[in-house]
């Protein structure tokens, strides 16, 4: 039979057992401490001066690093103090990685990392632990410090009814910032889309919702065509860009190949029956170029030089001889047909004048073609 002093030893020994070990901390960066049981402020005292240190209901304390507490240029570390150096610690999500494959890991704008468990990426019947992943569940509370999300801002309670409740707090946010029960303190401009982002301007680009959800700009609309002589611009009304020649160009450079529809061919012979050639050749293209105030354009055998368009005219007239056995002249006269002059149509005439054995009696003949002209891009 047990002794009543026996009984009450055993008591002292199972409470000295349970007393020998205290909860685990919280990750420091939601600074809730369960093992510490307080019923007032003063109890949760960290003794690390910038951190604001609260009683939550249930007896639990919270620890939040605070920067405002902190001399310009120093952050806040719970545990440490303010210490020197950047307040960001991350500048994309993929910085936030915990390892963790059941949270979502967010780098949100401030430039802190959140890390918040997400029970839908476990199996069935399991929660997310921010710390040890997924793992099985009852999915019932005894207690609030079971009922931690990781999420600063939020009061978490576990209810009579066995159930974890999270509660935004806006008033644990600053600068402005609401509490959001999945993201924790985020700008006010919050979104959940696009669309809710969207400032119905097309020319500054399309705004987006970003993971933090928050509002970001577009990036303006790049109506550049690398064409000097064109001004761009974004037609705001049209929704388009639009490219209005510049008429400082015209007139002063023009340069590039025309390919020429039909292209131009003749060949003719002596007459003498000797079957020599005299004439032969095949024009596909014409190469314009502007030098010294004049207009050269080439293709072969032609070489025909004229004055260069006066400004903002569209006509030009170039011409161009090659003497020998036959005496060959060319010209070509066009207009262009768009203040970009891509496009020309023209006459081109070559005439032959008799000397030696191209004579009167040759097969050569006066040759004009109507052609059209198409610069290549």
């Amino acid at each position: 039979m047990r002794t009543q002093s026996t009984i009450c030893l055993s008591f002292a020994l199972l409470v000295l057992a349970a007393c020998g070990s205290p909860r685990p901390l919280a990750p420091m960066d939601s600074g809730v401490d369960a093992s510490r049981g307080c019923s007032r402020n003063e109890d949760c005292n960290d003794n690390t001066p910038c951190t604001r240190d609260l009683c939550l209901v249930g007896g639990v304390c919270e620890n939040t690093a605070d920067n405002s507490m902190c001399p310009m240029g120093q952050t806040c570390v719970a545990g440490r103090g303010c210490t020197s150096g950047s307040t960001r610690t991350c500048m994309s999500a993929s910085e936030c990685d915990d390892r963790i494959p059941c949270t979502r890991d967010t780098c949100l704008v401030d430039g802190t990392c959140r890390n918040q468990p997400d029970d839908t990426m476990c199996m069935m019947g399991q929660r997310c632990d921010a710390m040890r992943g997924c793992g099985a569940t009852s999915g019932r509370c005894t207690m609030n410090s079971e009922c931690n999300d990781m999420i600063d801002c939020t009061e978490d309670t576990c209810t009579v009814a066995g159930t974890c409740e999270h509660v935004p707090q806006n008033s644990r946010c600053t600068g402005g910032r609401t509490c959001n029960a999945m993201m924790g303190c985020i700008v006010a401009s919050a979104c959940r889309n696009n669309a809710e982002c969207d400032d119905r301007v097309y020319c500054n680009g399309e705004e987006r919702c970003n993971t933090e959800l928050a509002c970001i700009a577009g990036t303006p609309v790049n109506c550049a065509d690398m064409d000097p002589c064109t001004i761009d611009a974004c037609n705001e009304t049209m929704r388009t860009c639009t490219h209005t020649p510049d008429m400082a160009c015209m007139g002063s450079a023009i340069r590039g190949i025309y390919d020429i529809m039909p292209s131009t061919m003749y060949r003719c012979e002596d007459a003498f029956g000797l079957g020599m050639t005299l004439v032969d050749y095949n024009i596909r293209f014409f190469e314009f170029n502007t030098a010294s105030g004049n207009l050269v354009v080439q293709g072969a055998p032609a070489i025909m030089m004229g004055p260069a368009p006066a400004m903002g005219s569209m006509a030009f007239d170039v011409r161009g001889a090659i003497t020998g056995s036959c005496n060959e002249t060319f010209r070509l006269v066009g207009t262009f047909t768009d203040a970009m002059r891509t496009t020309f149509n023209g006459t081109f005439t070559v005439t032959f004048t008799p000397a030696g054995t191209c004579s009167a009696l040759s097969t050569c003949r006066d040759q004009s073609v109507m052609v059209r002209g198409t610069r290549r891009p």
